[in-house]
């Protein structure tokens, strides 16, 4: 995506772009690498200046991680910040089979429920930090598009192996109900706990399209 200043033509790519980009960090078969960790120093020069110190911190990569984070595997959302020398010297991608060995085995990156676009849009107007405030509705807007599509179509959550507890249950509660035809539901190996089962199970109540 072209950064300010562009010319006419690269403005008209940069919203084409940017209506792309929900593709691009949500679709279940893309590859979604993200890059959190700052170069030294950096953070006291944003927050200084008013931006971000933080990747969780900052609107726009917020967001992405977001979307990235709805619905596609976690093997296919990787957190560069987690690279290992043994792993950036060997491979990406199925051999060896040995996750120490591979990039995507160690940088696969933890994750929380997808959250709803009321939930998004109060964080990026009250939590979140942008370099413009016009910014705000933008990513809002891209956000909940982003939602009510995947939300009307997924037909398969795989959130296993995700060390989730009793608060990530919770949250998940909240969403779970607007995915209408969800037909598959993993949340094997986790430690959701007996509150965290109820609250799953009470959410799950309306769901006429589950059968796994």
């Amino acid at each position: 995506l072209h950064q300010k200043p562009r010319e006419p033509e690269e403005d008209a790519l940069f919203g084409a772009g940017l209506k792309a980009s929900n593709v691009w960090y949500g679709h279940t078969a893309t590859t979604c690498w993200m890059q959190s960790e700052l170069p030294p120093g950096k953070a006291v020069e944003f927050e200084a200046a008013g931006l971000a110190p933080t990747y969780e911190g900052s609107g726009w990569c917020f967001v992405e991680a977001a979307i990235s984070a709805a619905v596609k595997a976690g093997s296919r959302r990787l957190d560069l910040e987690r690279r290992t020398a043994k792993a950036l010297r060997c491979a990406y991608g199925p051999e060896p089979d040995l996750p120490e060995w591979r990039l995507d085995g160690v940088c696969t990156a933890s994750r929380l429920p997808p959250p709803t676009p009321k939930e998004v849009a109060r964080l990026l107007k009250d939590e979140k930090k942008f370099t413009g405030k016009g910014d705000v509705p933008i990513v809002t807007e891209l956000y909940r598009a982003f939602f009510e599509t995947v939300a009307a179509t997924t037909t398969r959550l795989d959130f296993h192996q995700l060390e989730w507890g009793a608060a990530e249950a919770a949250s998940l509660a909240t969403v779970l109900p607007q995915f209408g035809v969800l037909a598959e539901l993993d949340l094997s190996e986790n430690k959701l706990g007996a509150e965290g089962a109820k609250d799953v199970a009470e959410a799950l109540r309306v769901n006429a399209s589950l059968t796994s």
